[in-house]
């Protein structure tokens, strides 16, 4: 019998107990859930999964425990009653489906004995339960899906709650993360470039890789090939694993809250479908971006948030016949507009709400007063028969300044309660954007969110049944895309010529002219307010470091990556590798000059590729 309370809190209290508590748990993971070896090995969500598991609310709880007892009494006549630890592992013999019930049957013990014990204060030492609970009824949906169902089984399954449904997706999506650890297997049904048998200097594939793999270490793979190949066209990597960890982080750390991610950030069509399999919604912003979402099915129009508070009335149109009625404003201009040409919006009152150190901040542009403004717009939308269905804000992309979103959600809430009283059946809350994605930001997407999950406690409790989304573009598009560029040309130059500091006019400096620049990749620099900072692959870091200019390959002197950086000799041929490449990047790259926007060679690990074909 297995202790997975001791189990759980010693890696909880002694990190270095991880490596023994994994094997123990892959083995628990293979016999529970009856899989191949191949697919539990070495699981790294643990910790992610414990987090997940201890935000579950009360009210979740209880219902899982009520409709497993329901559960109980139709399939469990001959299971011993009392029982307070699964009994799974001591069960040989037993078909899934009976294995399956035993566990429902012992979950739903533990889980009621945890209600009556904690009540509503849930701590980390009553963790085992939990997991136990919603790991067991993952138990009953296989056995669903591999065994012929009867009438009651399908009764009891579709009885249970939406709440515990969606719990038990969850768990699951963090068990089968937890697997992974094979790199990489590519998408196979999209045409896309894959690297396969690196070590022999070729480019096709697919293939699979024997452990996890960083994208610096896939691009001089790639660049290894393409030495080979004599090819030196510049290219991304993009790690799809990165994308799948930030979903389940964001929903770690804000439960409550429902992605829609922001297209406008990178419209990739690989990211895109990844986070449609996980199920966030979207936020477009123009006509093109919503048939980027609805033609390929991507999500439901009731996924969609029309978050353009300035629109194009033939989109507004276009919109209607999509079928996407959600949509922002936040001007009376905007819904007289709106009014004449869409027959069924729900509308979302926009408000300014800003972080002034915001990498960029929003609210000059687009937003009302929510003091004096906000009022008159939600009473003029009543007096016009428009449906208001809710606020939002957005605190600037790249948020320095947590507290702006506390600001906000008062703000909001005060709206809510006006809005409300009129006769607005106001119902959704909208946070914006504004999450860091990439590993250097100065705020974290923890720190952001320890802000916002107490200020939706506060202002908005899960009683008021107010749906809340957020926007995130960067978030979930930044890290996992880096860029690689090949040096076309140097220049040896005085290092004065780079520095301005006369006294460097008799040290070597050098300008290397890459093949993407501010007009490709790097119109972030420019657009986004992006510092990119270049690591040369193949070069050792002991070596000597000159004053260095990057430049971008077209003939506009406005074309600089880095102004004054320190880098190694380079030659002509060699190659320049830049992480966090993925927000607002290739979706406003161009072909100015003739320069074609780089290849994008996209990589995920096995345990992620089998989770997303398996359960999506």
């Amino acid at each position: 019998m297995l202790d997975y309370k001791g189990m759980f809190l010693s890696v909880l209290t002694n990190p270095s107990n991880y490596d023994r508590v994994c094997q123990v748990y892959e083995s628990a993971l293979q016999r529970l859930l009856r899989c191949p070896k191949e697919e539990v090995e070495a699981p790294t969500g643990i910790i992610a999964l414990l987090r997940y598991v201890c935000d579950v609310r009360h009210d979740v709880i209880k219902e899982f425990g009520e409709c497993m007892s329901n559960v109980e009494k139709i399939f469990l006549p001959k299971c011993q009653k009392g029982c307070t630890h699964p009994e799974i592992l001591t069960s040989s013999g037993k078909d899934n489906l009976n294995m399956s019930c035993v566990l429902v049957h012992c979950s739903t013990i533990c889980l009621d004995r945890q209600i009556s014990e904690c009540g509503d204060d849930i701590r980390l030492e009553n963790i085992y339960s939990l997991l136990s609970g919603a790991t067991m009824l993952l138990g009953v949906e296989s056995s669903l899906r591999n065994n012929v169902p009867t009438e009651e089984m399908m009764f009891a399954y579709n009885n249970i709650p939406r709440k515990c449904k969606k719990m038990m997706d969850d768990s699951e999506r963090m068990l089968d993360l937890a697997a992974n650890n094979v790199i990489f297997e590519v998408l196979a049904d999209k045409k896309i470039a894959v690297i396969s048998h690196c070590d022999e200097g070729q480019a096709q594939g697919p293939a699979v890789y024997g452990n996890e793999a960083e994208n610096l270490i896939v691009s001089e793979k790639i660049a290894l090939a393409k030495n080979v190949n004599e090819d030196d066209e510049p290219f991304i990597v993009f790690n799809l694993d990165t994308v799948v960890k930030k979903y389940f982080e964001f929903k770690a750390l804000l439960p409550r809250v429902h992605p829609f991610y922001a297209v406008k950030c990178n419209n990739d069509p690989v990211l895109m479908k990844v986070l449609s399999l996980l199920g966030t919604g979207f936020d477009c912003a123009s006509k093109a971006e919503i048939d980027e979402v609805v033609l390929p099915q991507l999500a439901n129009p009731d996924d969609i948030i029309y978050a353009n508070p300035c629109k194009t009335k033939s989109f507004i149109t276009h919109a209607f016949k999509r079928g996407v009625n959600r949509m922002t404003f936040d001007h009376e201009e905007e819904l007289i507009k709106i009014a004449g040409v869409h027959d069924n919006p729900e509308m979302i009152l926009r408000i300014a709400v800003s972080d002034k150190t915001a990498q960029c901040p929003l609210n000059l542009k687009f937003g009302c007063d929510p003091e004096t403004q906000a009022p008159q717009l939600i009473e003029k939308a009543w007096k016009m028969g428009l449906r208001l269905v809710g606020i939002s804000f957005h605190v600037g992309s790249g948020c320095n300044d947590p507290t702006a979103y506390k600001i906000a959600i008062a703000f909001a809430k005060d709206l809510f309660e006006y809005g409300n009283a009129i006769g607005h059946q106001m119902k959704i809350l909208d946070l914006g954007g504004g999450f860091p994605g990439d590993f250097r930001s100065k705020t974290s997407f923890a720190t952001i969110a320890a802000v916002i999950q107490p200020a939706l406690d506060l202002y908005f409790p899960e009683e008021m049944g107010v749906r809340i989304i957020a926007e995130p573009g960067r978030y979930f598009a930044a890290a996992p895309a880096t860029v690689t560029a090949n040096v076309i040309a140097v220049n040896k130059v005085a290092a004065s010529r780079i520095t301005q500091h006369e006294e460097d006019s008799t040290v070597d400096g050098y300008m290397y002219f890459l093949n993407d620049g501010l007009y490709g990749s790097f119109n972030s620099i420019l657009f986004d307010h992006q510092s990119s900072f270049g690591v040369p692959l193949f070069k050792e870091s002991d070596e000597i470091k000159h004053p260095t200019t990057i430049w971008g390959p077209t003939c506009d002197s406005l074309d600089q990556i880095e102004k004054v950086t320190y880098m190694p000799k380079l030659d002509e041929g060699d190659w320049i590798h830049y992480a966090n490449m993925g927000a607002y990047t290739s979706a406003a790259a161009s072909t100015f000059n003739g320069f074609q926007k780089p290849l994008t060679y996209y990589i995920i690990s096995s345990g992620t590729w089998k989770m997303l074909n398996r359960h999506y």
